[in-house]
């Protein structure tokens, strides 16, 4: 090891224990792998608040820009877990791109300390819906690019020419596998994905319709309400209020 960095780290070692700083155990950091991997919420609550129970690294001399340098590795944490335990590495990258966007937009502490939850909760809902049922691997194979190009608009064509079948038998399989047409799972598959994001962070509708590539803020509150009777920012409220009710219950 360089005799320059070992001395750095051993002063940083003699430091930390002065000040009574612990990171968190490597074990603590495997249950909470193996929590989200299995879609245990109530497991991986629990362990996250034993985590925050120590104290956080300094990672920078400002108090908010280092707690959201660790929010950060917490995100980093539940995306591999989230592959681990099955979603594709699109949507799992996908998801903490927007994640590390709303970190560092947060100016306060006690938002960046609730985000960290909702980003769990969030990964593990992920693991959760990618437990569902298995398809042929012809219909796995158009399920996966869906979901690597869930960002983007998508035709029947476009799902059929990487498969590489005619795009009438592509229905047809899913018709038989699924039990719905192609453009349905896609529509699902993209609102489900819509509303991740509209009730675990405070990213703004212009980003988030940006995100999905809609050309308007309007079409894609259309569209949004089309598919599930209600406008996003009126499914953001509900969900907010919800999430509220529960807390106070808790309580």
């Amino acid at each position: 090891m360089n005799t320059e960095l070992e001395q750095k780290m051993i002063r940083e070692r003699l430091r930390n224990s002065y000040i009574s700083f612990q990171h968190p155990s490597f074990l603590l950091e495997q249950r909470l792998n193996q929590a989200i991997i299995a879609s245990d919420k109530q497991t991986a609550l629990i362990i996250l608040d034993q985590i925050n129970s120590l104290e956080r690294a300094e990672l920078a001399a400002s108090p908010l820009r280092s707690l959201k340098n660790s929010i950060i590795g917490s995100c980093t944490v539940y995306t591999r877990a989230s592959i681990a335990g099955g979603v594709d590495s699109e949507t799992a990258f996908m998801l903490s791109d927007l994640y590390i966007r709303q970190i560092e937009n947060i100016n306060n502490t006690v938002e960046a300390e609730n985000l960290e939850y909702d980003m769990l909760i969030a990964f593990i809902d992920l693991v959760s819906e990618n437990n569902g049922p298995k398809y042929s691997p012809t219909i796995g194979k158009a399920m996966r690019y869906i979901q690597h190009h869930i960002q983007f608009k998508l035709s029947l064509s476009d799902v059929a020419a990487h498969v590489g079948i005619h795009p009438n038998y592509l229905c047809s399989l899913f018709k038989t596998e699924v039990g719905q047409s192609i453009m349905q799972v896609y529509d699902q598959e993209r609102c489900e994905a819509i509303k991740r994001f509209l009730s675990h962070t405070n990213i703004s509708l212009t980003d988030i319709a940006d995100n999905f590539d809609f050309s308007s803020v309007s079409y894609f509150s259309s569209y949004f309400k089309k598919l599930t009777g209600i406008s996003p920012s009126e499914y953001r409220r509900k969900h907010q209020e919800e999430t509220i009710g529960y807390e106070l219950l808790d309580k």
